[in-house]
């Protein structure tokens, strides 16, 4: 039996992964709400007694920001800082009040060629062009005698959780669209290309979410009512799609596969062979309700100035267009009826 590994996702595409790398590199990039970041830049000299820049020469120091900037994750260039403090014990205390005496010294170091040089906190901040936060969190792993300064950011528990009961509408919703044959109207065109998530996401809150007829929802997925007060949806589309990819997208795949295994597209030559008579008849069993005499079918394998002519027939005359050559310019033409000949959808 074949050793069969799961295989890892390539995140490097994904605009979160290059808006990330982007931020750990120093350069520009345009965050998630699509606001410009600047690309870091080092600070202005600190001005202190210790004459801190003096110390450290301009080309030492772009050459310091350069290489930092150069670490190819936060790790590394959490750990680069990490060497460059040391702890200590305060020389003198200030006040009487011994509750209030400061517990830890902090110094800061730079290298200039090969040795280490004190430097001010805020010379030590702006040479690598870094917040103080930054380095006041890094002072803190210290005191806690953390040896790797590893990224903890978001690993905390104190997040607010999802209802199990909107996860579990969540999956029911998902099943009943595989269960009822609708996933062909939520995959991406071309196809092959994958489900448009957003738009199950959205068919999820027409059906579960009682203010969905009040929502405005924008392309980055933000939901604000018509008066323009921004609410929280039922679930948000990243909720929705973290349980589509997590628990569903292997199931919804293998059911897209058995669909087109049973019902495929026709070939071109069957299409031939069948005639404008035959497609009209397929198209009919699509529009029901329009009547024969207004319909005027193209078939696949016309002259193009034969499509052409049918597809500038009055405005009155409904035009039936199959799915494969529906590329085509349409946008002009009021009465458009796209018809997928495969035997589920002429029903």
């Amino acid at each position: 039996m074949e050793d069969c590994k799961p295989q890892m996702k390539d995140k490097s595409g994904w605009a979160r992964e290059r808006r990330k790398q982007a931020r750990i590199e120093g350069r520009p990039y345009v965050n998630s709400k699509g606001k410009l970041v600047e690309a870091r830049q080092m600070g202005s000299d600190c001005g202190c007694r210790r004459k801190c820049f003096a110390k450290v020469p301009l080309t030492v120091r772009a050459a310091i920001f350069n290489e930092f900037y150069r670490l190819g994750s936060y790790d590394e260039q959490n750990a680069y800082l990490y060497k460059l403090i040391r702890r200590g014990k305060p020389s003198r205390q200030r006040g009487k009040d011994p509750a209030k005496a400061r517990g830890n010294s902090y110094q800061y170091f730079v290298g200039v060629h090969g040795v280490d040089v004190q430097v001010c906190r805020e010379a030590f901040a702006h040479i690598h062009a870094v917040s103080a936060h930054k380095i006041r969190i890094l002072c803190r792993k210290m005191e806690r005698n953390v040896a790797y300064p590893r990224d903890e950011r978001g690993k905390h528990d104190n997040r607010k959780k999802t209802p199990s009961e909107t996860l579990n509408k969540i999956r029911s919703h998902i099943r009943s669209l595989v269960e009822s044959g609708r996933l062909q109207e939520f995959v991406r065109e071309p196809a092959g290309a994958g489900m448009n998530i957003c738009k199950m996401w959205k068919d999820f809150l027409k059906h579960y979410d009682a203010r969905f007829a009040e929502y405005v929802i924008s392309k980055k997925s933000w939901i604000t009512l018509k008066t323009g007060e921004i609410v929280d949806p039922l679930a948000k589309h990243w909720i929705y799609s973290k349980v589509f990819h997590e628990e569903f997208e292997e199931d919804v795949n293998k059911a897209l596969s058995q669909e087109a295994e049973q019902f495929p597209l026709p070939e071109a030559e069957e299409i031939l062979d069948d005639g404008v008579e035959s497609t009209q008849t397929h198209v009919e069993a699509c529009v029901s309700d329009v009547p024969s005499s207004s319909i005027a079918p193209v078939n696949l394998l016309m002259e193009p100035s034969m499509q052409a002519q049918i597809l500038q027939a009055s405005p009155d005359q409904y035009v039936v267009v199959p799915v494969t050559i529906t590329q085509m310019p349409l946008s002009c033409f009021a009465n458009i009826v796209v018809a997928d000949f495969r035997p589920s959808f002429i029903a």
